[in-house]
């Protein structure tokens, strides 16, 4: 047969077409790899944007740049000093009365006549929005210095940031106003509660499992539902206990136990299914307004909520994510308390601060809304006890009213918040997007906003938005974790509505099944 010539190689027509066919297999298996590459990088790029922690991709004009941190006056290494408190003086000072319910202690009611400011909020349980406080209170707040030294403070402002004209009495506003009889509710607003009401009746009902969902998932519940959340536990059918008490008490989730004692202290593990960030069990403690005198049994000891307080502390570190400390010890702990950690190093709660405003918000945890919700937590509390917005708490007030003015701008037609968290607007995804946005940015915004700004027409709008999401979607199955800052954001809008906190029913409270222990 006649050869073809290739340069100085003759090869015959057979051998011609053998090398083609392979070169045609070669160049398929080539373009089902890129293929498969491609749609790997499209499942990770999908995975990272509903994660929140994708890199700012630009999807429409900015309305302002994000608000800035103001520049730290404070040292970045604090020295050391004497031994840390005791935690008898590091912690809430108790109540005189107490309701104890199992292995959950609940506090009772206040007074109608208005607490005294200066009480630990540990002994409450009615909702942290509502402190009065009276013209003495507030002038304490100021600060001895007056309103001098907040103007300096206020001086220092990050080019090109929005600012509004800020009020030295801006940051006392964060607390909703008690001790008084509501105002009654427009028809508009007694129709928005109403359906409020529905929706979190309906979404109540809707226990988890103990044996298949995990301890994250029960965290999520009982934070969007409060201390009075049930879980259905393993035996007979339509057993149930409080979803905290099993969680405190050590009960098993998924087969995993999440909490282990060591040197006398209570911790909690970190991984999935369990805690997703160092000090998120206490926050969400915290957040239920667990007493810290509340019971533990674990590893068949009995503690309370203070060990783990303990615990938490003794582990701060300075490179480390410190936002769900902030919020649990904001709450356990007096403001100027101090300590020591593990090595020795001086702690306190400006230090907590100071270090998480040297983060950045946009691809933190959930968007940044939890690091946000740290100082707001930090600062209520700081008012709630009488103190000074000074230093960082200033910085940190400060920097949650910007926020608020920027979130707000972020606002989608529909009422939603946007599909990008705070790194610009967007209006992108489906119905689980939009919750696990809109909850999220809404339930920090309903906790921290004046009691004069809740009723904004953007925050009722996206209120109205959220509860006819979750009640014209209510078979849909959403995750658990958007769902329960969902439903935390709506409770806590109607609560701050309607000025009062429900309390939880003893009944329901802590109970295991049947009077039992966990085993």
């Amino acid at each position: 047969m006649a050869g073809v010539a290739t340069g100085t190689v003759v090869l015959n027509p057979w051998t011609a077409f053998r090398l083609v066919i392979e070169d045609g297999r070669f160049m398929l298996r080539s373009v089902t790899s890129v293929c498969i590459l491609l749609g790997c990088l499209l499942l990770v790029n999908k995975w990272i944007y509903q994660s929140g922690a994708a890199v700012e991709v630009p999807r429409g004009p900015r309305p302002a740049l994000v608000p800035a941190a103001l520049p730290d006056p404070v040292p970045t290494v604090a020295p050391p000093v004497a031994p840390a408190v005791g935690p008898a003086a590091e912690t809430a000072a108790p109540s005189s009365e107490a309701v104890e319910t199992g292995p959950l202690v609940l506090a009772p009611v206040r007074s109608s006549t208005g607490p005294d400011p200066t009480t630990a909020n540990t002994r409450f349980t009615t909702q942290d929005d509502r402190v009065a406080l009276d013209e003495r209170t507030v002038e304490a707040a100021r600060g001895s210095s007056g309103n001098a030294a907040l103007s300096a403070e206020l001086a220092v402002t990050p080019p090109g940031a929005p600012r509004a004209e800020p009020s030295p009495e801006r940051g006392l506003k964060l607390l909703a106003v008690a001790g008084r009889a509501a105002p009654p509710l427009s028809p508009e607003m007694a129709d928005l509660s109403a359906r409020i009401t529905q929706c979190l009746e309906f979404y109540f009902t809707q226990h988890l499992d103990a044996g298949r969902d995990s301890a994250w998932s029960m965290m999520h519940s009982f934070i969007g539902h409060g201390p009075d959340t049930l879980v259905r536990v393993p035996g007979p059918e339509d057993r149930t206990a409080n979803a905290i008490g099993w969680l405190c008490w050590n009960g098993p989730c998924a087969g995993v136990r999440m909490l282990y004692a060591r040197d006398g202290l209570v911790y909690a593990r970190i991984g999935p299914g369990l805690q997703g960030h160092p000090g998120q069990f206490l926050a969400m403690l915290a957040q239920s307004r667990v007493q810290i005198d509340s019971p533990m049994k674990v590893d068949g000891r009995d503690f309370t909520t203070s060990a783990l307080v303990e615990q938490e502390k003794l582990t701060c570190q300075p490179h480390m994510e410190l936002t769900f400390k902030l919020i649990g010890l904001s709450h356990y702990l007096d403001s100027e308390a101090t300590w020591q950690n593990e090595h020795g190093q001086t702690w306190d709660i400006p230090t907590l601060i100071r270090l998480e405003l040297a983060q950045p918000i946009n691809g933190a945890a959930c968007g940044g809304t939890h690091r946000l919700m740290g100082f707001s937590y930090a600062v209520r509390k700081r008012v709630e006890r009488g103190g000074s917005l000074t230093g960082q708490w200033l910085r940190a007030s400060k920097f949650i009213h910007d926020y608020h003015q920027y979130a707000l701008s972020l606002q989608n037609p529909d009422g939603s918040f946007s599909s990008e968290w705070l790194r610009g607007r967007g209006d992108w995804g489906g119905i689980n997007r939009k919750i696990q946005t809109t909850g999220h940015v809404l339930e920090w915004l309903v906790y921290s906003l004046p009691q004069d700004e809740l009723q904004d027409p953007r925050v009722v709008k996206t209120v109205n938005f959220l509860v006819n999401l979750m009640i014209e979607n209510r078979y849909h199955r959403w995750e658990v974790g958007p769902q329960g800052h969902a439903m935390r954001a709506l409770r806590l809008f109607q609560e701050r509505l309607e000025q009062r906190s429900k309390p939880a029913d003893p009944q329901r409270v802590a109970r295991l099944p049947d009077g039992e222990s966990v085993r």
